[in-house]
């Protein structure tokens, strides 16, 4: 995009999912196989991550409910043992380059002063979502395990999901920016988190988006402008297709979206797809 469209890229946005299937390993080269090895180039830039369900799995069983050996990390009163985290919370980060990938909590938000931008990151397993965590039962055995169950894992990703539904209204109310982006994974929320916004702040300009599905699509247009978009075709799970819908169907294509903000600060988006 910045050689083709003479664009600057800033970041990268996820919307979750980020390594398969069931989270990032601590003590393995999954950053270099599943990350850095495979975008190349485009880790040299900063990518703002979101926790999808398949990141809650069995290969960081601890990032739900934090256990009480001396890897816990306690900020504020708050445990953290999540690999996918940035170091300063525990996380795991075995080379230079992956300090670029950011995800400084499971909720957090991130502006560009410049560009009069804030993306706020949410992560919304556990509203409605809980018994996808790790993909199945298969892939969530440690962590209900740690969780002492599957109430208690349920309950505490419930928690995380509130608290991210709060800094969205706490953001609508305090936000300067008429910029927003509102990254989380599922696809069946990307109408409630914009509604949670723009039921308190009317003047901003949002755009809300989702994965999940392993396809990519504008769900929503106001102009030029996507304002609810699928990004979810950046893996697949079809034999001979490279996206699939929540049934397991072929998808219409991977893909991905480019925001742009022009000199005016105004938002406008482009939908790529690749052919397989």
């Amino acid at each position: 995009m910045n050689e083709e469209k003479n664009k600057n890229l800033l970041f990268v946005l996820t919307v979750g999912d980020n390594f398969y299937w069931t989270g990032l390993e601590d003590d393995s080269n999954m950053f270099t196989t599943e990350w850095s090895e495979y975008y190349k180039d485009l880790c040299n830039y900063k990518w703002l991550a979101c926790m999808g369900n398949h990141d809650w799995g069995d290969s960081d069983p601890n990032c739900v409910c934090p256990s009480s050996n001396p890897d816990v990390k306690v900020i504020n009163g708050q445990k953290y043992q999540c690999n996918q985290l940035n170091a300063d919370k525990g996380g795991y980060r075995p080379t230079t380059i992956s300090e670029n990938y950011y995800l400084p909590d499971f909720g957090y938000h991130y502006t560009i002063d410049d560009l009069n931008l804030e993306i706020i990151v949410t992560s919304q397993t556990g509203d409605g979502h809980s018994d996808s965590t790790g993909g199945d039962n298969n892939g969530r055995f440690k962590v209900e395990q740690n969780c002492s169950g599957n109430t208690n894992m349920t309950n505490k990703l419930t928690a995380i999901s509130k608290a991210g539904q709060q800094l969205i209204e706490y953001r609508a109310t305090n936000t300067p920016y008429k910029n927003i982006i509102i990254a989380q994974h599922y696809d069946d929320l990307e109408e409630p988190m914009s509604s949670l916004f723009t039921s308190i702040n009317k003047a901003a300009t949002v755009i809300s988006t989702a994965g999940h599905v392993h396809t990519t699509t504008c769900d929503k247009m106001d102009g030029n402008l996507c304002t609810h978009i699928t990004s979810g075709g950046g893996g697949g799970c079809c034999k001979g297709s490279p996206a699939c819908t929540a049934g397991g169907n072929a998808g219409i294509g991977a893909g991905f979206f480019v925001v742009t903000i022009d000199s005016n600060k105004n938002m406008s988006t482009e939908q790529i797809m690749v052919l397989s």
